[in-house]
């Protein structure tokens, strides 16, 4: 196979930004869509904002033949893309191409050229967007290796509700992971690197648990009689996480009746007072 066959088959996409690189993600993955069965690698560079950075990044994009897709918009940053790229016979596209230029012509005014500008005025809409992300990719004690950047984590037996409390606190901007507690398995060692206070226990009354067990083994085709749903399972389950809580000195919420929106406000409350100020990471 010869080059123009293993790059026809296949190639790598750089993706770089003087901001977070939203736009050209965004870009690039709405075009990779027309591409299903291709073999795309995409390196993403963010925050590139000096010559000395971008430099690196182009050397780099030369040696592997990478396409690079950039959204810069500071000028002294485009200048030397544009001029690097003809002498690295480097494939590049400006995601914002000549609509900067057409702007400041019709407007009578140079843009500011401040990379993240846009995100930086939508800040609260990005917050919740990651938070939504982290959530959804921390659910039910998925990654537990990046547990600790986490803001708030909660840790139930199965069916305590921690799913979709987890993303109604998502949506109010916080990093949200929950994990499943298992009266047999060990305290997973990644709740131990939690800093203290970001991490809330759910308890629930037997007899509520036990009817939303009941539904969920239906649901599943289990039937009734199952220890999923046994009254003497259930009590132990919830004997254990209280134990558990005790131990390690940390807080359990009863979410037994209560509207997500209270137990959510209770959870917010603990961690807040926990914490203060470096409640949230980001």
């Amino acid at each position: 196979m010869t080059l123009q066959d293993r790059t026809a088959a296949e190639t790598t996409v750089f993706v770089v930004s003087g901001g977070p690189g939203s736009t050209g993600r965004l870009l690039l993955d709405t075009l990779l869509a027309q591409f299903p069965e291709s073999k795309v690698t995409v390196c993403y560079f963010k925050d590139v904002r000096t010559l000395a950075q971008l430099e690196v990044v182009l050397e780099q994009a030369a040696k592997e033949n990478a396409l690079v897709i950039h959204s810069l918009v500071e000028t002294k940053m485009r200048a030397h893309m544009a001029s690097r790229a003809i002498e690295l016979h480097l494939e590049t596209h400006d995601v914002f191409g000549e609509l900067i230029g057409q702007l400041e012509h019709r407007l009578g005014k140079p843009a500011l050229a401040i990379p993240g500008r846009y995100r930086e005025l939508r800040s609260d809409y990005y917050e919740r967007i990651e938070a939504i992300e982290f959530t959804i990719e921390h659910d039910d004690s998925q990654n537990l290796h990046s547990l600790a950047s986490a803001d708030i984590v909660l840790v139930g037996v199965s069916r305590s509700g921690k799913t979709p409390l987890s993303i109604y606190l998502a949506m109010q901007g916080w990093k949200t992971a929950n994990v499943s507690f298992l009266p047999n398995i060990p305290w997973p060692d990644e709740l131990d690197q939690v800093e203290r206070g970001r991490i809330v226990g759910l308890s629930i009354d037997r007899e509520r648990l036990m009817t939303h067990r009941k539904q969920r083994a239906n649901e599943v085709g289990l039937g009734r009689a199952t220890a999923y749903s046994s009254e003497e399972a259930l009590f132990n389950e919830l004997e254990a996480l209280h134990a558990a809580f005790r131990m390690h000195r940390l807080p359990i919420i009863d979410v037994t009746e209560k509207p997500i929106e209270t137990t959510a406000h209770e959870v917010i409350q603990l961690v807040t007072r926990a914490l203060g100020e470096n409640a949230r990471h980001h």
